[in-house]
């Protein structure tokens, strides 16, 4: 049975965006406790669990600390995708990038469930 995907998107380095309050290691911390948060809720030491932590960055950020903030044990439950910040569109605003990054989120894990000709 494949495992209920739970997307966490995140743009930890915004690049420019004039409505981004915090500075990207600042972002960095809040997705590192955001992520850590989420692996207390959905999984338990010894049990198996089913869902997976999808998590998807489209800043170009290196992801590196984040990753080592997953214990051995849940490593299998979370998976990390990065996405082309060039393809980020500062100039068409928050909203379609939003749109943009869950197509393409739901499109590169989409093997779980096949669905990402909803988007086509």
């Amino acid at each position: 049975m494949n495992k209920l995907p739970i997307l966490m998107t995140s743009s930890i380095d915004p690049r420019g965006m004039t409505i981004a309050n915090f500075t990207p290691q600042e972002r960095e911390q809040m997705y590192i406790e955001a992520l850590e948060y989420y692996m207390l809720q959905f999984f338990h030491k010894g049990h198996k669990s089913n869902y997976r932590i999808v998590f998807v960055d489209n800043s170009g950020w290196d992801l590196s600390l984040i990753k080592s903030k997953v214990s051995a044990e849940f490593r299998n439950n979370v998976e990390f995708i990065s996405l082309n910040p060039n393809d980020f569109a500062i100039s068409r605003g928050k909203s379609y990038n939003h749109y943009w990054r869950r197509r393409k989120s739901i499109c590169s894990w989409s093997r779980y469930f096949g669905i990402c000709k909803f988007f086509n």
